[in-house]
């Protein structure tokens, strides 16, 4: 699918599945992973390969891809929609 100029891709897979289908399937090619952010704790080992944030940095590492996990501490997504001193980051 086209959006805005770029080529694009959906799945309906978890984070890290994203980064396996997008290096061994999609792209081929990968040099860097940044990923996040996501609403919600990456703490527990039982989510680490589900984890939005975490889990597609270490299924990154795993496939020898370096990669940037980004957190935030909120109690929702509110927080981050419509924060008009967050806009001038992400170039909104």
């Amino acid at each position: 699918m086209d959006l805005c100029g770029f080529k694009v891709y959906a799945t309906s897979g978890t984070p890290s599945d994203t980064i396996y289908l997008a290096a061994l399937e999609i792209t081929g090619n990968v040099d860097l992973v940044l990923s996040g952010i996501n609403i919600g704790d990456n703490t527990s080992m039982q989510v680490i390969l589900s984890s939005g944030t975490l889990g597609a940095a270490f299924q990154a590492a795993l496939l020898g891809i370096p990669a940037i996990a980004y957190s935030v501490d909120v109690e929702s997504g509110d927080e981050l929609e419509g924060n008009e001193e967050l806009e001038p980051c992400l170039g909104l």
